[in-house]
């Protein structure tokens, strides 16, 4: 067997592999980053609980949600014109993908990658990622 060519292949594969690393942990903390920015535009709409492509049983809309909650963020409140709030985030951020449904907003697909999915609840002054 050629051992000093499997372990340069090897080696070959590690860089490979600690470049991919790196690229993935640079994209999570620009993610962690924009889903900051993300939260705190729904602080400022009084949202207190949203989800980011997950479906959960604590906010009315995303329960029943009838389609997959990927690339979907999820809140309740309404506006004073009567809109879903969750639909000004969206819209103050650009991220907007598609239309809306009740307490549902579509995002587009740069938005999808750069928000890090989960059910987020603010208390205490801040946010909390709780699933």
């Amino acid at each position: 067997m050629y051992w000093s060519g499997k372990f340069e292949e090897l080696k070959g594969e590690i860089a490979a592999l600690s470049c991919k690393a790196n690229k993935m942990a640079q994209a999570y903390a620009e993610a962690e980053d924009f889903t900051r920015k993300f939260l705190a535009r729904c602080s400022a709409h009084k949202i207190k609980l949203v989800s980011i492509g997950f479906r959960t049983d604590l906010i009315e809309g995303c329960k029943d949600y009838p389609w997959g909650c990927e690339g979907s963020v999820f809140a309740e409140g309404r506006t004073r014109d009567g809109f879903p709030t969750i639909w000004s985030v969206v819209e103050e951020l650009d991220i907007g993908g598609g239309a809306g449904n009740g307490y549902q907003h579509q995002l587009n697909r740069n938005a999808q990658s750069k928000l890090v999915d989960g059910l987020y609840e603010f208390k205490d002054k801040k946010w909390h990622k709780i699933r």
